[in-house]
């Protein structure tokens, strides 16, 4: 396929879609413990395309829908593989490392406390309010071929990207917790 010159804007789409996630969940996160804040910044940010959506992409839109979902994840790519872990680490500073690697063997594990029910809860609905709102815009707005707008109503549902939950040990907070989100997601 040709790539048209405006089709570039698709990866100003996928990395937009990841600094409004990280902008609002910091703004709601304003009065919260900087570790909070961190959380839930890197915890919302980013989208897991290659592995979960393309296939899904390939088999229902094919070639077309396929270019729209890899240029999205282009820039994408540069929120979910660093930019939302450079802005948490900013957040809370530096990590302890041992701590860290210790998190990383933990894996999904939920306490099934009501506040960690309430944390997944409260991402996962901004997370999905948002990709409403983007997925209509998209769909609705853009002025691109129809299988390009359904590519990218389709991609801002991803899920969280697998990334994350290392990022997270990194950072020294709760592994577990962002395993069994973005599991859920």
């Amino acid at each position: 396929m040709k790539i048209e010159p405006s089709l570039l804007g698709l990866c100003l789409l996928g990395f937009g879609g990841g600094v409004l996630y990280m902008t609002v969940l910091y703004l709601l996160n304003l009065r919260a413990s900087r570790e909070k804040r961190a959380f839930e910044v890197l915890n919302s940010a980013g989208y897991n395309i290659g592995t979960f959506t393309m296939p899904f992409v390939q088999s229902f839109l094919g070639p077309a829908g396929m270019l729209a979902t890899s240029l999205f994840d282009t820039g994408n790519s540069f929120v979910c593989l660093g930019g939302s872990y450079s802005i948490a680490s900013g957040i809370v500073g530096n990590a302890n490392p041992f701590l860290a690697m210790l998190m990383l063997g933990v894996g999904f594990q939920l306490s099934g406390s009501r506040e960690q029910f309430g944390v997944m809860a409260r991402i996962l609905l901004i997370r999905y309010s948002i990709a409403v709102i983007l997925a209509v815009v998209f769909f609705r707005l853009l002025p691109l071929e129809l299988e390009y707008r359904q590519a990218l109503a389709f991609l801002v549902f991803s899920p969280i990207s697998s990334a994350v939950p290392a990022f997270t040990a990194e950072l020294g907070e709760d592994f577990g917790l962002s395993s069994a989100l973005n599991s859920i997601s």
